[in-house]
Order: C-alpha cells, then structure tokens, then sequence
C-alpha cells in the first residue's frame, strides 16, 4: 500500500466516524428540542390523542368475530 492509499484510508475512516457522532447529535437534537415541545403543546391544548368513545356503563368492548363461509372467498373483492 503506499503511502495515499493509507492516508485515504485513514481518511474515509476519520470521515465515517465524524459522520455518525453528527447524524446522532442532530437526532437527539431534534427529538428534545422539536418533537418533545410538540408532544407537550398537544398533550396540553387536546383532550386526548386518541378520541375514543368509552362508556363506563358498558361490560365490555369485545367484537365478536363471526365465521365465514366458504362462498364469501370465492370473490372476496
């Protein structure tokens, strides 16, 4: 190997590593500094991120599933 190929090598490796320790600095930049202000805005001007209709009267929110016959897979579209 001369004496370039080394120092390209050395090189590629250097710019590798400073690519990766920037990539996860702006990520976690991103997530605290954007994201987590969103999510608390959304969490204090909304109700619920989920609008579900719960009803405490209710027993239960379980679907029964019926089985299906052979004839509705004969054409399913």
């Amino acid at each position: 190997m001369t004496i370039f190929k080394r120092l390209f090598h050395y090189w590629k490796l250097f710019g590798k590593t400073v690519f990766h320790g920037l990539a996860l600095i702006l990520l976690v930049f991103t997530f605290y500094m954007v994201l987590t202000p969103l999510g608390w805005l959304r969490r204090k001007f909304s109700k619920a991120p989920v609008q579900l209709n719960l009803d405490p009267e209710a027993k239960s929110y379980f679907l029964t599933s019926h089985p299906e016959s052979n004839d509705s897979m004969t054409t399913p579209y």
